[in-house]
């Protein structure tokens, strides 16, 4: 064997290749010279299954089964798109487009606060999509 680095050395001193060495020796030396032949089992005839009858029920039965699963596969992928109303689908927001990069802050939603101790803010949310990314500025207002 070549080696890039030196194999470890174990604590006697020995090298990996010496201990493979010693194993390899001992393994062989158990082995029985000459090998054994191997015993065979006793072979028999054996004779072949007669031929099944003819079944053209089970060929057409099979066939049947495909043609349905590939009807009701391109049936349901025909029909999969009638099932989602618009009113379901979400809503094209600008934000969302993406129509909005470049343009200074714009406003999300305003809505009343009011903090643990009875102070009511007026909050407002603004959003600016620009070069370096996306800011999202909430401003508190007292009312």
């Amino acid at each position: 064997m070549s080696f890039l680095h030196e194999p470890p050395v174990d604590r006697r001193g020995n090298s990996p290749d010496e201990l493979d060495a010693l194993l390899r020796d001992f393994f062989r030396a158990e082995m029985p010279q000459p090998w054994p032949e191997p015993s065979l089992p006793e072979t028999r005839r054996v004779l072949p299954l007669p031929p099944s009858p003819a079944r053209p029920w089970m060929r057409v039965r099979s066939r049947i089964a495909l043609a349905a699963s590939v009807g009701l596969l391109l049936t349901g992928s025909l029909l999969l798109p009638f099932t989602v109303s618009p009113g379901d689908r979400p809503v094209d927001h600008e934000i969302l487009s993406g129509s909005l990069k470049g343009r200074p802050f714009t406003p999300l939603k305003d809505k009343k606060v009011r903090t643990h101790d009875g102070k009511e803010f007026e909050q407002k949310e603004f959003l600016h999509e620009g070069k370096d990314g996306t800011e999202f500025r909430i401003e508190l207002y007292p009312r």
